[in-house]
């Protein structure tokens, strides 16, 4: 199925599962006069995804990339099917949505009435948060298709990173018959129960900078889900870090999966998103791979890695690392734990190192650790020449490719790399 044909079924798809919603909850018996014909999310961070970098608003290809949603969301005139259920707000924002209603061609009648919205929640992983939702009180839909923009502000959402939905009651209730409705007809809406609105909403904990200043939808579902609950940067990089490490990447040292160089120079990378996103289950990836990841995914949430590769000064650069748990295995195991020879290691900087290749068994202290190093010092991160559990120097480096027994290593020279672009 070609991607233009997917983007108009999938818009299709939840126009009609929200209007079929609608029904079902006002029952056969009471039409609604009102339509909500469209949804525009205001405020908001213009975003994209893996589908929409190749799109223009018009739903053409884009070979280059550079793509964004809809400017609306959910716009009234959708021939094509192009829609974005997906906002993206910083937290602390109040969440802004523009509402078209429209009364049917046949009906001549315009619909007045008062609007209430109530009982507001967001929902994220199943967990419903009090939330305060206004409106103007009031509407006047002309007739024969007028229409009529109602503004909704959400406010008081969770002031951390999160993904989720908004769940409200809304109905409007005529004040002056329309057609063979009286007065008290419910025109919009249902007044059982509050209803889950459609769209998702991303919650990110700075305002997305970078590569991603126009984040990806596909890859903060991912981030939003890994840093749940959390706010500020430490907190937040320290949840990207192990959520990719536990996620369903494979560390491989052989070759880069999703990294190529510009212009043939490793200081300047490119990182193909698309197909790390595609391609999530149980797919391998070298370091390069593992930190550019990392780097796009704390971008997505407003933080600016550094990315550099560490490599033995002088002579032969190649090195045996001490025992370390690739991700994909269980670093409480100790027979996870293996020794690797490489030529370099490439790692994220993030107020510290940010390795999200191997969980290592002790920290820089010696304390029993068994995640992946994050925010350690480079030189401890390194060597620290003290024998830890597995009876090896602490951190990275155990020696030279062929030394059977631990051996101090120089401080590694540092070599910055350039995240150039993504694809």
């Amino acid at each position: 199925m070609n991607i233009n044909r997917l983007l108009k079924l999938s818009g299709l798809m939840l126009f009609l599962l929200f209007i079929a919603i609608s029904a079902a909850q006002r029952g056969p018996s009471n039409p609604a006069l009102l339509l909500d014909v469209q949804r525009d999310y205001t405020g908001n961070i213009r975003a994209t995804d893996r589908m929409w970098f190749y799109k223009d608003a018009n739903g053409n290809n884009l070979p280059n990339g550079g793509g964004q949603y809809p400017l609306i969301e959910v716009p009234e005139n959708n021939n094509l099917g192009i829609t974005s259920t997906k906002a993206v707000y910083v937290r602390g924002d109040d969440v802004v949505v523009k509402v078209k209603l429209k009364t049917y061609l046949g009906a001549p009648d315009a619909v007045v009435g008062t609007l209430t919205v109530d009982q507001a929640k967001y929902v994220s992983n199943g967990t419903e948060n009090s939330i305060s939702v206004s409106g103007p009180g009031t509407v006047s839909v002309p007739g024969s298709g007028g229409s009529q923009e109602i503004t909704l502000t959400f406010s008081g959402l969770p002031n951390f990173v999160s993904k989720g939905q908004l769940k409200f009651r809304y109905f409007v209730t005529l004040t002056q018959a329309s057609g063979t409705n009286p007065t008290g007809y419910i025109a919009w809406g249902q007044t059982s129960s509050a209803a889950l609105w459609p769209d998702t909403l991303y919650i990110t904990d700075q305002t997305p900078t970078g590569l991603q200043t126009v984040p990806w939808t596909d890859l903060l579902g991912f981030s939003c889900s890994w840093a749940q609950g959390q706010t500020g940067m430490t907190n937040v990089r320290n949840q990207l870090a192990y959520g990719i490490y536990w996620g369903n990447w494979v560390y491989s040292a052989n070759s880069p999966h999703y990294t190529t160089y510009v212009n043939g120079s490793f200081q300047n990378q490119r990182f193909n998103l698309k197909d790390c996103l595609e391609e999530i289950s149980n797919e391998n990836m070298d370091c390069q791979d593992f930190s550019n990841l990392f780097s796009l995914s704390a971008m997505g949430q407003g933080h600016s890695p550094a990315i550099k590769r560490v490599i033995i000064p002088g002579g032969d650069p190649a090195f045996k690392t001490n025992k370390t748990c690739p991700s994909s295995l269980i670093p409480t195991i100790p027979s996870m734990y293996s020794q690797y020879v490489f030529n370099f290691h490439q790692i994220a900087f993030l107020s510290g190192v940010v390795d999200t290749t191997s969980a290592h068994w002790t920290d820089s202290n010696g304390s029993l650790y068994q995640y992946p190093p994050v925010g350690w010092d480079l030189l401890s991160f390194w060597q620290v020449p003290q024998l830890n559990y597995f009876l090896e120097y602490r951190g990275l480096v155990f020696g030279p490719p062929n030394a059977t027994t631990p051996t101090v290593a120089p401080d590694p020279t540092e070599v910055p790399i350039t995240l150039h672009s993504i694809e």
